[in-house]
């Protein structure tokens, strides 16, 4: 049963959330909002924080004690103070859920999601941290399981015309064949159409090299890059449709593969602001994408699973033998 937890007073809970990775880099004013929205919830050993089976409906952030997770019939270890638990699934709008126990008396401030997302709507910054760490998870799942995370193959008719620039509705179809930006609205992928160039990609041409510092959103509209990370015989390709090296861009990470044009083509290609303003714009379709990426960095980890029989990573466990 749930007590009556102590008091944190505001600036307490600002220090709090500063030791979680995700929101270690925003303002003061934006950790305020948040600690505002959030309640304590004191839950006594073996109480039940989440349950499998059902939509997570409110991350908690472990403030003391420790909190076993379950998922799909797999232990997953224990989340100790500073874990945020359930944000990767809420964000995913994942329905196997989670099985969540306190493994001793915990505290949390949890965050519903109706708050939740209504903060990553109002405050930019919020929302950028969560778009940040998402992504830096996935570099880390690419680069440390290349075999798992290497993307499924664009399509492969030539559905565009080749020899020239594409017009508006080209580009809008480009961006609209591949996720997340399929159920996007249109008005929004006009926008974001039209603040990218057009650039060819002659064959053989390193577009970067490992280690190097991302510079530019690419989507490939025709042709094929193939990616190489140390390796080789775990190259991967991107072609039409698809997008290569945003992760990178986005999560603020140097590149963790050669990229080199092995078919010639073009590209859409922009300056990450870019992408960051028009979300800013248009919230609906950033929380869009961040949602698709969560799904992405979920998939990948499970995949993970199969193979090695282990989770904890993906909910910042200490390890399923703790």
């Amino acid at each position: 049963m749930m007590g009556d937890p102590p008091r944190i007073r505001p600036v307490e809970r600002m220090l709090f959330l500063k030791r979680i990775p995700w929101l270690a880099e925003l303002a003061a004013r934006d950790l305020a909002i948040l600690g505002d929205h959030a309640r304590e919830r004191f839950w006594a050993r073996g109480a039940a924080v989440l349950h499998a089976g059902e939509p997570v409906g409110a991350v908690h952030l472990v403030v003391y004690g420790r909190v076993r997770l379950r998922r799909r019939g797999r232990e997953l270890g224990c989340a100790a103070a500073g874990s945020a638990v359930g944000a990767r699934l809420l964000l995913a709008e994942d329905a196997a859920g989670l099985d969540a126990v306190a493994e001793s008396e915990t505290l949390t401030l949890a965050l519903d999601r109706e708050s939740f997302l209504d903060v990553l709507e109002e405050r930019f910054a919020v929302f950028r941290g969560a778009l940040r760490e998402t992504c830096r998870e996935l570099v880390e799942l690419f680069r440390r399981n290349p075999v798992d995370a290497a993307p499924a193959q664009g399509p492969t008719e030539a559905r565009l015309p080749l020899g020239r620039e594409l017009d508006l509705v080209e580009r809008i179809v480009l961006l609209r064949s591949r996720p997340p930006f399929e159920v996007c609205s249109i008005n929004a992928l006009a926008e974001l159409s039209q603040r990218l160039e057009e650039v060819p990609l002659p064959q053989g041409t390193v577009l970067w090299r490992r280690g190097d510092r991302p510079d530019r959103m690419i989507f490939v509209a025709s042709g094929r890059v193939r990616c190489d990370p140390p390796e080789r015989h775990l190259s991967f390709r991107v072609g039409r449709g698809q997008p290569v090296g945003t992760l990178e861009l986005l999560g603020e990470q140097p590149r963790f593969y050669d990229a080199v044009v092995e078919e010639a083509g073009a590209a859409l290609a922009g300056e990450v602001e870019e992408l960051l303003d028009l979300f800013e714009d248009n919230v609906d379709m950033g929380l869009v994408f961040l949602a698709h990426l969560a799904r992405l960095a979920v998939e990948i980890q499970e995949r993970v699973a199969e193979r090695e029989g282990s989770m904890s990573e993906l909910f910042g466990c200490e390890g399923a033998g703790s």
